[in-house]
């Protein structure tokens, strides 16, 4: 699975709560469930996802595999949901693969996990400046849920990486914050986190080519954009950030 595979989607199942993105569960002509992400995500945000999926996947994280979606229009015009055509829409969409048997992280949750992966996905985070993974004492909008199955996190939704508002301060509430202040400043880890960060970084460059041209003819600026947010972990000023 990745970006250069392309499935159909042949069955549009139910809407998710997910915030303004809208994305709906989806079978697709491989016969598995799929969250897709269309219209509503806006180009840009579908190849913040991609992108940050390539990237996450190459660290090792628990981004799950993923591949671009064709929506039918023929789909779309004989479904009875009349928000359809607007939130899902049709053409390629972003289809991650769907996670069942799982929960929000809670705090309790969170203090539970491994401290090197939290704070391997904090500095992950500060990277793509996604500025979306907030948890509180008891409560934020982390995007990562917790698989009864296996007790495993899962992290999702980055159709806010890259983005040219993100500031550092937004680390401050972040779900890995706690973690990273813990061993953050470990030569071992950071000698295991730059050379995790420079093979993704050659990850994506190897499959920039596989994003699709329909996202990339409305935002022809993304590469370029993505490329120099990525180029700030060769700052003192980006490890700074981190604390």
């Amino acid at each position: 699975m990745g970006v250069s595979d392309r499935r159909r989607v042949v069955e549009v199942i139910q809407p998710l709560k997910s915030g303004f993105t809208q994305p709906y569960l989806c079978r697709l002509d491989d016969d598995q469930l799929y969250a897709v992400k269309g219209r509503s995500a806006l180009p840009e945000g579908l190849l913040a996802e991609a992108c940050a999926a390539i990237l996450g996947q190459a660290m090792g994280l628990p981004i799950p595999d993923f591949v671009t979606a064709e929506i039918p229009p023929a789909l779309i015009a004989v479904s009875a949901d009349t928000e359809l055509a607007n939130s899902l829409g049709t053409g390629l969409g972003f289809a991650s693969l769907w996670q069942n048997a799982c929960e929000p992280l809670t705090p309790a949750i969170r203090d539970q996990q491994s401290p090197t992966f939290l704070a391997t996905l904090y500095a992950f985070d500060h990277w793509i400046a996604n500025g979306d993974r907030s948890l509180g004492a008891e409560e934020g909008n982390p995007n990562l849920l917790y698989k009864l199955a296996d007790k495993k996190l899962v992290v999702f939704d980055h159709n806010l990486a890259f983005s040219l508002g993100y500031i550092a301060e937004e680390l401050g509430t972040h779900a890995g914050r706690r973690s990273w202040t813990a061993i953050g400043r470990s030569r071992e880890f950071l000698r295991d986190l730059r050379e995790k960060m420079a093979e993704s970084r050659a990850v994506l460059n190897g499959l920039v080519g596989d994003l699709p041209n329909e996202w990339l003819d409305e935002r022809p600026d993304f590469v370029a954009n993505a490329n120099e947010t990525l180029d700030r972990s060769t700052t003192l000023k980006f490890w700074a950030e981190l604390g």
